[in-house]
């Protein structure tokens, strides 16, 4: 059967529809019957497919995200890796009664990863698998959609809201709207709107931003991870302040809308780390899980009024961190739901395909009490391709232990052998902790953020460690604090022993994550200087050494650890929790450094241009006395005493010097490379 007859069964009742297609782009073309798809998302910015009106490459296709396409085709072609970050966020580009197609070459369809979602897809509602073109499965869903559409009430006291009213899509953005006024003139300091994926928080925010830019002239901001994710907030926002009788004035930076003002008013965008302090309230977040949860905090804090949205099951972040954050630390909140989709009728079977493959509504189990004796158990990888139900429930409690959980992870998991996976279950069968775990030494060529880098990085020499580094540990939220990862963490000890591995540890920016780690003994013997701009915290490393004939190591970068947060928490750790601060510090132990330690360290920041100050500040402070002042003039001296010895912050020195922030960093990395040089001839000269 031809593609296009196909997809005129999958859509004909006004579904969205999935064709799965095992192939080359050259056999879909023979069998795809005069199918023409609206756009196209290959590798490259142009594929051999002459059906597609519309190409973008895969770096370019977030670029749609909020736009909407009857029929869409991803295009893996020759790929050897499965995109599931891009398949997710694309599928929401399908409009109501379009289908969307995916191409699959016959090798990749045959991973572990491909071979678990053809299963899902074969076993889906609405749904047509090809292999080299012949059609294997096909599941017309037959239910009728509901034919009720939405007509929006404009019953309000406030005029400007009733106009706004006209404009929403469902019941809860319309109940979003209706609070927004005594919100602002409230006590509440934040207003959440929650849901999930495709329900229309972003346009209801941008309408929200309307009211207020039309209400209070000022100067607002919208923060958002990326400037594609706010292009629909600024397409709302431009309708609203229509519909209120005024003209948008829209300023684009590379075809994406980056400001919108009108009549003396203009809303911002801004990226999560920019200052956002200096703008009018409130602050408008789009996607905050996104943004990350400690920003959020901050901004609680310090702007005071805050109205954002964020998906609770979704990959751009962790919803379930939110909803946490929100019951314990956001006292004066204001939260609305929106349960109604926007772009398609509710129970959409592509919808479902989607949450069913990425797991992304799966949650731990809750259980009241712990039911012993609990056994520590390793699991295969192909396993969980085969168990759809063991993933799942691994998967739901990995999703609460990470700031952000997303599609890429779960290929990652089935596809690679990075992962090893220790479940604890209980006498019942049921899951209650999970550690994701990977091995790390020199050996490896794989460059992602690793524990060992951050050992090396204070010139310790590691060519022979090998350490099991935990990615992810969790424990069913209903039994946390019950010593359930402490009791984990131990076997996981146990066994690293047996396997000759020298140590475990883990790299982590959980707001209260620290305290679990050196209360089971380990040491907290690095801290980010800088923030790391996904989650907004500053990522800590731990680490446990297990073999005694490299326990110098740990002692070593102890001493280093310890060091550097104490000499450097005016510069580097000033707003870091001082809770966090002790706790690391405790697990530390001061001791003396060799001086060809701080040598090494000093060659590293030297020969490696992307090093700043703040990674051998602690060794200035050390051997400030022998620092050659005069290397120095006068202004470079006055930026390098503010910054290394009062600790003022970059924003600082450039407001009393007249300078930009870039031209302040440049400056002190300038004057930090000539003092360094000097200091490493002084110190280093008689080794």
């Amino acid at each position: 059967m031809r593609i296009n007859s196909v997809s005129d069964k999958l859509t004909s009742r006004g579904w969205r529809g999935f064709i799965y297609f095992i192939g080359s782009p050259s056999r879909l073309e023979e069998i795809s019957g005069g199918a023409e798809y609206e756009l196209c998302i290959s590798r490259y910015a142009e594929t051999s497919l002459e059906e597609c009106r519309e190409t973008v490459s895969f770096k370019d296709a977030h670029r749609l995200l909020g736009a909407e396409y009857r029929s869409v085709a991803l295009l893996l072609e020759g790929g050897r890796g499965w995109p599931g970050n891009l398949l997710a966020a694309t599928m929401e580009l399908v409009s109501r009664s379009g289908y969307y197609l995916l191409q699959a070459p016959i090798q990749l369809a045959g991973s572990r990863f491909g071979r678990y979602f053809e299963k899902q897809v074969l076993g889906s509602e609405n749904t047509a698998v090809y292999r080299d073109g012949e059609l294997v499965g096909l599941n017309i869903y037959s239910a009728v959609p509901p034919v009720q559409m939405y007509r929006p009430s404009v019953s309000s006291s406030d005029r400007i809201i009733r106009k706004l009213l006209y404009l929403t899509a469902s019941p809860g953005q319309a109940r979003a709207l209706r609070i927004l006024p005594s919100f602002l003139y409230g006590r509440n300091k934040l207003l959440m709107i929650i849901g999930d994926r495709g329900r229309g928080k972003s346009s209801v925010l941008g309408l929200m931003a309307a009211y207020v830019m039309y209400k209070r002239r000022g100067r607002y901001c919208v923060v958002g991870h990326s400037p594609e994710a706010v292009q629909s907030f600024f397409k709302h926002l431009a309708r609203g302040l229509e519909a209120l009788g005024m003209k948008p004035a829209v300023e684009k930076r590379e075809g994406l809308v980056v400001s919108v003002s009108s009549g003396g008013s203009i809303m911002v965008y801004r990226r999560p780390w920019r200052q956002v302090e200096g703008f009018d309230k409130p602050l408008f977040v789009d996607e905050a899980a996104a943004v990350g949860v400690a920003r959020l905090m901050k901004w609680y804090r310090r702007v005071g009024k805050i109205v954002a949205s964020t998906t609770i099951h979704g990959y751009e972040g962790s919803g379930h961190a939110i909803l946490k954050i929100m019951e314990e630390y956001f006292r004066r909140k204001t939260v609305v739901k929106l349960n109604r989709p926007i772009r398609y009728y509710p129970g959409d079977p592509l919808e479902k395909l989607f949450y069913r493959v990425f797991h992304l509504d799966a949650e731990p189990v809750d259980k009241k009490d712990v039911v012993e004796p609990l056994s520590y158990r390793a699991v295969d990888r192909k396993e969980l391709v085969e168990n759809y139900d063991l993933l799942r429930k691994i998967y739901g409690l990995l999703v609460t232990a990470h700031y952000r959980n997303e599609p890429d992870d779960l290929v990652l998991l089935l596809d690679t052998d990075y992962f090893d996976i220790r479940c604890m279950v209980d006498s019942q069968d049921d899951i209650v902790a999970v550690a994701q775990l990977r091995i790390e030494s020199m050996e490896g060529d794989d460059r992602s953020v690793r524990l060992i880098d951050k050992i090396e990085r204070y010139g310790v020499d590691i060519d022979d460690l090998r350490v099991w580094r935990v990615v992810r540990i969790a424990v069913t939220p209903s039994l946390q604090r019950r010593g359930i990862g402490s009791r984990m963490l131990k076997l996981i000890e146990e066994e690293a022993i047996d396997k000759k591995l020298d140590g475990v540890g883990a790299i982590f920016s959980g707001y209260t994550t620290i305290r679990f780690w050196t209360r089971n003994g380990y040491r907290a013997f690095y801290v980010s200087p800088k923030y790391n701009r996904v989650t907004g915290e500053k990522n800590v490393a731990v680490i446990k050494i297990l073999n005694d004939k490299v326990k110098h190591i740990e002692q070593l970068v102890s001493r280093i650890g310890y060091r550097v947060l104490a000499l450097t928490a005016h510069i580097s750790y000033r707003d870091f929790g001082t809770e966090k601060l002790v706790e690391a510090l405790s697990s530390l132990a001061p001791g003396e450094i060799p001086v060809e330690q701080d040598c090494v360290r000093l060659e590293k920041y030297i020969s490696d241009e992307n090093m700043y100050m703040e990674s051998i500040a602690d060794i200035l402070l050390a051997h400030i006395d022998k620092i050659d002042w005069n290397l120095l003039d006068a202004l470079e001296k006055q930026v390098v005493v503010a910054r290394l010895l009062q600790g003022k912050t970059i924003t600082d020195i450039s407001g009393f010097t007249g300078l930009g922030t870039s031209r302040v960093e440049e400056i002190i990395e300038e004057a930090t490379r000539k003092i360094a040089g000097s200091l490493l001839e002084t110190l280093c000269r008689s080794l």
